[in-house]
């Protein structure tokens, strides 16, 4: 028998305030307040909390029959039901098996320098010397990724449109939605501005989807695999499976790739020795995707962002049956939280935990519960190598290209259930001579 639940934070409406405002905050101070592992009461109910990685690492070794994502219902009225995000059981064991092949290492690689001539067409704008709001430009160099990737698309226009659909309904989701789920059913205006965002970019999908199935036409793209793909008993994906899991692919697939890189290019603008190193290691190299995708230095640095910034702090599963996790016994129905927010705030296993500092990452390796930037187990995110292949093939691209310079004081603030960068990380920026020289 294992240990009982200890108890913590018991007030649902602070609770609830601390994971909306400051949840970076509300986690670091309720550690200090009642160890790594508690329970805590929300609006959205009592959650088993922990940032000891002897529990998330007995969670992580849960099959698809012991734990399920927590209440799909907050995401099934935004996202759908049909996503990876919301299935639980055997209907996630098997969308998730015909939905990998388009991630696999191989076809992630290949598709790197679709990424770089996409962030080189994006920083041919950018002015020789002078400003830009990083988290604007990584936003329309991740949405145009996620767009190219899904669907394939070439002309530079219909890839606009698309673009500009995605971001409207991401942006049109408000985090109060997912706390306070009754909202979803009142008719607000932000509400209505949401499903009217959804609805453009619902019809967009479908009339896609029934484009490619009456002609035939596939190429490389995700959307084409998905299409193709069978179940185990050889039936193909709906159109409702087909629109909810784009809609969750195209949602999850570019925004936290996007806040990573603002970040990334936050720091390194801010440390002279990165920035330094940063500099020598790609001054070094031919300047392709293959090579940035290598750099044992530039990956560090990626990797210290997610591990300094969670984008999404903490992620929660329920359990389906009696557990022990980490020692303490945990009945079926529990509601766990792992939270990166306080496992990648361990000074016993990030010394100096609040230093931007890539380093430690070149000098020890990490296993899967200690660095959680992508959840876990069998519902770790599927595109977590596509978004880290993505970040170093961009900001190996743009570091290579010009000079920057850190004009803004940044800090996180909610978005939905990601962090973003309050001010944008506004950059002063002076094109190199190197980039030229190596074009010629």
């Amino acid at each position: 028998m294992g240990a009982t639940l200890p108890r913590g934070p018991r007030s649902r409406v602070l609770t609830s305030w601390g994971l909306i405002r400051d949840p970076y905050g509300f986690w670091l101070d309720a550690r200090r307040r009642h160890g790594d592992t508690f329970m805590a009461r929300a609006w959205n109910g009592d959650i088993l909390c922990t940032g000891d990685p002897a529990v998330i690492a007995d969670l992580f070794r849960t099959d698809h029959t012991q734990t399920r994502p927590f209440r799909p219902e907050l995401f099934g009225d935004v996202l759908g039901r049909n996503g990876l995000l919301t299935l639980e059981g055997e209907a996630h064991r098997a969308e998730r098996r015909v939905l990998t092949p388009p991630f696999r290492a191989d076809r992630t690689r290949a598709f790197a320098r679709v990424m770089q001539r996409i962030a080189e067409e994006r920083m041919a704008a950018w002015p020789t010397e002078g400003e830009v709001v990083a988290a604007d430009e990584m936003l329309a160099i991740s949405l145009m990724v996620i767009v190219r990737a899904v669907f394939g698309i070439e002309d530079a226009d219909e890839a606009r449109a698309w673009a500009d659909d995605v971001a409207a309904m991401v942006a049109s989701i408000d985090p109060i939605f997912l706390f306070f789920p009754v909202l979803q059913r009142l008719p607000t205006r932000r509400w209505r501005r949401f499903q009217e965002a959804r609805a453009t970019l619902d019809a967009r999908i479908r009339a896609e989807v029934e484009r490619r199935r009456t002609t035939g036409e596939r190429g490389e793209d995700i959307l084409s695999t998905y299409l193709d793909s069978t179940y185990e008993d050889g039936s193909h994906p709906t159109a409702d499976q087909v629109r909810d899991e784009l809609v969750t692919l195209l949602f999850a697939g570019h925004e936290t790739t996007q806040i990573a890189m603002s970040w990334a290019l936050y720091h390194v603008a801010r440390d002279p020795e990165v920035y330094a190193r940063l500099r020598e290691e790609l001054d070094g190299c031919d300047g392709s995707a293959e090579a940035f995708a290598k750099l044992p230095w530039l990956g560090a640095v990626v990797d210290e962002t997610l591990r300094l910034v969670p984008i999404v702090p903490d992620m929660l599963r329920t359990t389906t049956k009696l557990l022990v996790l980490g020692g303490y016994e945990v009945p079926e129905g529990t509601h766990v939280a792992f939270v990166a927010a306080m496992v990648h705030t361990r000074p016993d296993l990030y010394p100096e935990p609040e230093r931007f500092r890539p380093q430690r990452f070149l000098e020890r390796s990490f296993k899967p519960h200690e660095l959680i930037p992508f959840g876990g187990g069998g519902r770790r995110c599927i595109g977590a190598h596509f978004a880290t292949i993505e970040a170093r093939v961009v900001l190996g691209t743009v570091l290579r290209a010009f000079d920057i310079r850190s004009l803004s004081e940044e800090e996180p603030v909610r978005r939905n259930v990601t962090m973003g960068v309050r001010h944008g990380v506004r950059l002063h920026v002076q094109r190199r001579h190197i980039a030229v020289e190596s074009a010629a």
